[in-house]
Order: C-alpha cells, then structure tokens, then sequence
C-alpha cells in the first residue's frame, strides 16, 4: 500500500488527467453516509500523452474500472476528504 502526501496526490492527478483526452466518467454506483462514500465507475478515453507504467501508447483508447472511497472529516463540517483510498484497473 503507498502512502503519499497531499502534494504528490495532486501531481499524479495532474499528470493523469493531463495525459488524457475525452475522458469520461459513468457511475456504477454511489452509496454512503455523512461519514464515508464508496463511488464504482467507470472511465474511457484516449491517452494523449505517455504515462509511465499505464499499458497504452499515445493515441490508444483506454477503458478502466475503479472503486474511490471517501472517508470525510465530519468533526469539522465534512466538507473535505479526511481519508481517500483508489483502486482502479485497466479493462
């Protein structure tokens, strides 16, 4: 399991999400509480730039599956993320 701070979290979406055109996410499904969210989707798009370790090549179509969950800091108001856990793969 990788534990990474605040900052390298935003550079690795930057750097997805910068290498990738017409992406598209679609809801599985979206269940929670107050206190913690659990989102299944689904994404597809086309890779416009490399991203080491990523199974495609420029230009390629991708289509992924993926679960994120969310634990929020309801001490505070709960509007911010306390806790966030990824797990996605390529179809």
């Amino acid at each position: 399991m990788a534990h990474i701070t605040g900052a390298e979290l935003r550079a690795l979406a930057e750097s997805v999400f910068s290498s990738v055109s017409a992406m598209v996410f679609e809801t599985v499904s979206l269940n929670g509480t107050k206190e913690f969210t659990a989102w299944e989707w689904t994404a597809k798009g086309k890779i416009s730039k490399e991203i080491p370790g990523v199974p495609y090549v420029v230009g390629q179509e991708f289509e992924a599956r993926g679960c994120s969950l969310f634990w929020w800091d309801v001490e505070n108001g709960g509007e911010k993320i306390k806790m966030l856990a990824e797990y996605s793969k390529f179809l």
